[in-house]
């Protein structure tokens, strides 16, 4: 594929008073597959450092309905302004926007990485148009919502001409830009700028079940701390890491909190008659904290409520200082890294010196010990030694994360780890956790009757699922958890009527997450009729709808888990149950379970369970893999074949 006469294009000028004219190549464009999905070519991404703002553009060719997605974004920012763009026909017709008000939004369901996420969506956008959008963000340097460090990752799905990242010779703070391992980068110095030119970027088919875009160049910009500034010059990276610790990190978890009346009276209440082992304590410790004061970076409903309320009245944008101990303690509230470095205070108070784990999310970016820049890591762990026993490691940072239970954004990651005895460093990695930890149970009840099965299912969960069915649940009155819930079931059986749907315990975190529901599904009378034991329950793992024959990628799955079902279905008058042929299948991967046994009194017992194992393993596994996404789909299809007598 050829692009003459499209890179002048590419190149002109961005005017913010109107748009370069479109030249007629672009509507001939094609895309090899080898280069990328085929449906969207992207002509130009780029993001420009200014004084004192943020320029980002982007430009995309949708080829076709497949590629619609191409004009799909994460949610543009608060601060966002001189926000303009349009969509663009082959006729010459055009849809102007110019508000991001402007554009729709919606919410894309769950896939492989079991998240759900908000995108915005231009208007007029078909599968044979050219989508173009600009805008501003304040940045000195970096936007405040970044506050010292930011990460832009180039490429995307689909294929890109052009990308770029232009920065100021000047540039106040550090800033470093990581060439990718297969398209290389040209490094421009132009005046006083500096802009980092990708060509001809190669798309990403999306693997499923793997870690996304690490090889494509990136680009970070950071504030190095002043104490690190001469020892980041030298390059030596064990050196930087030690000065780090003893400097930065001490200083932040000890020498910068404040710790008075207040705080004293908390730590007396949170530490009283304390278990004697190290890892009891600590469990106990962070249990009780959790009871005393509120995590600000995830709240309830009402309490979202009820804050913006004060907020408003008090005339108060953002009170938290996360360093004020004592201000936490009195107030009963904090941040997120408010509550790491309370926990941290208060465990070091009960004779405990845990240990830190530096980490980033693995979607993200992984942590490189190379990388000389202590802002890379997102998010501080916290973990406590006992002999004969794992490291028990706590997230005390995310509202209502057990002990022992860590996202799987960080598990199987890189990391560094500091002493808080000695602030000595080693770089290491987070193990992954065991399957038995995570499991979702359901309980259904299926009865046919003469046009419909009634069904109700009762389901709960535990370790990772149940922290996920939190986060999700929390932010959201009991009224929309219960729609939520109802409108996910039904997405999951189409062909089923949820009646009733109650989500339990989301807010308590003494208590699992669970939910009840009730519904009914078609029946049609014969011979031989097919029951489902199981509608609407959510699949062990994401079955992807079709499988590419070779995969070079390595398989890394969200977490490895237990799910389990059981079902009693009424046999209707007059039927039995028909030959059944039970399925047991194991692999390298896991194990898959379906049974049917007949039960007294007229009813049939269904029993189904999948253990997944592995959470990473190489691209050799992919064969085993398929087949067991493939034993999983078919668990999940089966129905209860009843005949009359």
């Amino acid at each position: 594929m050829t692009f003459r006469g499209i890179l002048p294009f590419l190149a002109a000028p961005i005017l913010m008073a109107g748009w370069p004219a479109i030249p007629p190549q672009v509507w001939s464009l094609k895309v090899d597959p080898v280069d990328g999905p085929p449906g969207a070519v992207v002509l130009e991404s780029s993001l420009a450092f200014r004084n004192t703002y943020i320029e980002h553009l982007y430009r995309v060719r949708i080829l076709d309905e497949s590629g619609k997605d191409a004009a799909q974004f994460a949610e543009f920012p608060e601060g966002a302004y001189d926000f303009e763009g349009r969509t663009v026909y082959r006729d010459g017709r055009e849809v102007t926007f110019s508000k991001v008000k402007d554009l729709a939004t919606q919410t894309l369901s769950a896939g492989w990485d079991e998240t759900t996420r908000k995108v915005v969506i231009p208007p007029g956008v078909t599968g044979d148009c050219v989508v173009e959008f600009r805008w501003k963000e304040s940045g000195k340097p970096l936007p405040e919502r970044l506050k010292t460090y930011g990460h832009w990752a180039q490429g995307s799905k689909y294929r890109a001409l052009l990308s770029s990242v232009t920065v100021p010779v000047s540039f106040p703070w550090t800033f470093q830009f990581f060439m990718g391992r297969v398209t290389p980068t040209e490094r421009v110095v132009k005046g006083n700028q500096i802009t980092f030119v990708t060509r001809d970027l190669p798309g990403d088919w999306g693997a499923f079940y793997a870690l996304r875009f690490l090889d494509n160049p990136r680009f970070a910009a950071f504030s190095q701390p002043k104490e690190l500034q001469d020892i980041a010059r030298t390059g030596q990276v064990p050196e930087y890491w030690s000065k780090a610790a003893k400097f930065v990190l001490k200083g932040a978890f000890l020498d910068r909190t404040t710790l008075g009346r207040h705080y004293r009276d908390l730590a007396r209440t949170v530490c009283e008659n304390l278990p004697a082992e190290p890892q009891a304590r600590a469990t106990a410790i962070l249990e009780r904290m959790e009871g005393k004061i509120r995590n600000l970076d995830l709240l309830t409903y009402d309490e979202e409520a009820a804050r913006q309320k004060v907020m408003e009245k008090e005339k108060v944008k953002d009170p938290i200082v996360p360093f004020d101990l004592d201000a936490a303690a009195r107030t009963q509230e904090t941040d997120g890294l408010g509550m790491v470095l309370l926990y941290v205070n208060l465990l070091k108070g009960a004779g405990v010196d845990p240990k830190l784990a530096l980490v980033r999310d693995r979607n993200a970016g992984l942590f490189e010990y190379g990388f000389l820049s202590l802002h890379q890591a997102q998010t501080f762990l916290v973990g406590v030694d006992e002999p004969g026993k794992p490291t028990l490691w706590m997230n005390p940072g995310a509202r209502y994360s057990p002990a022992g239970i860590l996202e799987s954004d960080y598990q199987g990651t890189p990391c560094l780890f500091v002493d808080t005895r000695t602030w000595d460093t080693a770089p290491g990695s987070i193990p992954f956790q065991s399957r038995d930890v995570n499991r979702r149970h359901f309980d259904y009840r299926v009865e046919p009757g003469d046009e419909q099965c009634l069904f109700t299912l009762k389901a709960a969960h535990a370790g990772l699922p149940a922290l996920r069915e939190r986060d999700h649940f929390l932010p959201m009155s009991q009224a929309m958890q219960d729609e939520n819930l109802k409108t996910s079931l039904e997405a999951r059986y189409p062909a089923a009527k949820i009646t009733s749907a109650k989500v339990l315990n989301a807010t308590d975190p003494s208590r699992t997450v669970a939910f009840d529901a009730a519904g009914t599904v078609p029946l049609e009378e014969g011979r031989r009729i097919q029951l489902a034991p199981f509608p609407c329950m959510p699949p062990p793992l994401w079955i992807p709808p079709s499988f590419p024959e070779t995969r070079k990628e390595r398989i890394v799955l969200p977490y490895s888990r237990i799910q389990t079902a059981e079902c009693v279905m009424k046999v209707p008058p007059g039927y039995r149950l028909a030959p059944t042929e039970d399925m047991r299948m194991t692999n390298g991967l896991g194990r898959v379970t379906w049974a049917a046994e007949a039960l007294g009194a007229g009813e049939v017992k269904i029993t189904f369970k999948v253990e997944v194992v592995v959470t990473s393993t190489g691209p050799a596994s992919y064969g085993a893999f398929r087949t067991f996404l493939g034993w999983i789909d078919e668990a999940m299809r089966r129905q209860v074949m009843m005949e009359k007598v």
